[in-house]
């Protein structure tokens, strides 16, 4: 079983160590040699979740803190953080880095442009 800590600021990742390419899947995680887990931060919880419910032993949500949180993923959170006038110079930075035709990274492409039509509507 995967287990999932949420706090405020991260969440941590418990697993078995077969588990460890589901976990690399989600954006801005780590390991934490010290403390034997992977950690990410809170605004990846919703892919998290949906990246390791492919896990065939089961996924276990911890919450340390209320959620408090209206994201569905880091775009949400990275637009909510920003002032309004920076959104699209914030999109046009990631797009450079995570377009596919410079070898980024297409689905997190697809998240950025998603939210930003959603919010330019």
């Amino acid at each position: 079983m995967i287990v999932i800590t949420a706090t405020a600021t991260e969440i941590r990742i418990t697993s078995p160590y077969e588990a460890r390419d589901l976990i690399k899947e989600i954006p801005g995680r780590k390991w934490d040699p010290t403390r034997k887990i992977w950690t990410a931060p809170s605004w990846a919880l919703a892919e998290a979740k949906s990246i390791l419910a492919a896990w065939p032993g089961g996924v276990r949500i911890l919450t340390d803190h209320p959620t408090t949180t209206k994201t569905n993923n880091w775009a949400d959170a990275m637009f909510d953080a920003l002032p309004e006038r920076l959104h699209e110079r914030a999109y046009k930075a990631l797009a450079r880095v995570l377009h596919p035709d410079v070898d980024g990274d297409p689905e997190q492409m697809k998240v950025l442009t998603g939210v930003r039509t959603s919010r330019t509507k």
